[in-house]
């Protein structure tokens, strides 16, 4: 594929997904449709890149990926990971008040840490279904990827 790639797209459907991939002047390059059987999913996803970079994450196999990739539709859209987190419904959530007060007639700064809320409740549900499931998977399983990641004491 070419540098001028500016969008891949992909719709998850029961029977088929279908891929899209757009030029940086919106014409169509390529289309194609893909069964959702788990051997075409995988034969696909090998090629992928953003989805060799997905599965380095623990727990996240190639179906997961797939349907991270399908719900996110092109990493570009996001310019941090902060906004993927938020996104993805792990973003935290603060809460500041009363930045500054008055002590002896001068404004000082006040000394109130923020108070954390929790995760954003505005977020895309699939997404944080599919991380959350990783992490259940992560916590709870002895693969050799957790072994690794959180060696035992």
């Amino acid at each position: 594929m070419s540098r001028d790639i500016k969008y891949i797209g992909m719709d998850m459907h029961k029977e088929a997904i279908v891929i899209a991939v757009l030029n940086g002047s919106g014409k169509l390059v390529m289309e194609s449709i893909v069964e959702t059987k788990a051997s075409s999913i995988l034969q696909f996803m090998r090629k992928h890149k953003a989805a060799k970079l997905l599965r380095q994450i623990p727990c996240i196999g190639p179906i997961r990926a797939a349907r991270l990739i399908a719900l996110m539709q092109t990493p570009h859209r996001f310019r941090s990971k902060r906004q993927l987190w938020t996104y993805s419904g792990l973003g935290i959530e603060t809460h500041d008040s009363a930045q500054y007060r008055y002590v002896r007639g001068q404004l000082q700064r006040s000394q109130k840490p923020q108070q954390i809320r929790g995760l954003n409740q505005n977020h895309n549900h699939e997404m944080k279904e599919i991380f959350k499931g990783a992490a259940t998977r992560a916590s709870c399983g002895s693969t050799i990827s957790t072994r690794l990641c959180w060696p035992r004491e």
